[in-house]
């Protein structure tokens, strides 16, 4: 938290609150609690459900997204989420491409969401400026999917790749844990 201190305007308050929690379908909870939370947030934001039972903003338009996948492997795993956000009126397109489109796709940054596999490291460090750092968001091919930009994370990962020590890194790693988690920029899938 005292690494986070600096950016405290920047950041989600939640950020300095508990730690991140993902919804849960176990009891207590359930999926149509879940679903009841979702839609509260989206009429918080504007989002009202059409004549069409599709979410429509202020605007008249609607809240569609397109699933970008290499082939049908994720349809096992997006179909069932694609009926949930249909219940909400969001309505998700499953996109199954060839590799060489999906790649081509993945390298200008034009799709609305897709599956990425992040490898772990026992060392993290540079590489996290790949994948979360501002000059990355706006490099062709990077590995900044999510377009995140943030200085704090760009501090983070500068302290992350500074750290001398375990005791120096870990505190680091935990910090841009916490902003990624409250950020929302992903959807933790597995």
């Amino acid at each position: 938290l005292a690494l986070l201190a600096p950016y405290r305007t920047q950041l989600p308050a939640a950020v300095f609150g508990l730690g991140f929690v993902a919804p849960s379908t176990a009891a207590p909870g359930s999926l149509r609690g879940n679903l009841r939370q979702a839609q509260a947030l989206l009429r918080t934001a504007g989002w009202r459900l059409g004549a069409d039972n599709v979410l429509r903003n202020a605007q008249g338009q609607k809240l569609e997204l397109e699933y970008l996948d290499s082939g049908e492997a994720s349809m096992r795993t997006v179909t069932p989420w694609a009926r949930n956000l249909a219940k909400l009126g969001i309505v998700l397109t499953i996109r199954p491409t060839d590799f060489a489109l999906y790649q081509q796709r993945l390298q200008k940054f034009d799709f609305d969401m897709t599956t990425i596999a992040y490898g772990g490291s026992l060392n993290p460090g540079q590489e996290y400026a790949e994948i979360f750092g501002s000059q990355a968001a706006d490099t062709p091919d990077s590995g900044n999917y999510a377009g995140v930009k943030s200085s704090a994370v760009d501090a983070l990962v500068q302290r992350m790749v500074a750290a001398q020590s375990k005791e120096q890194l870990l505190p680091a790693c935990r910090a841009l844990d916490r902003v990624m988690a409250h950020s929302y920029d992903l959807v933790p899938q597995w």
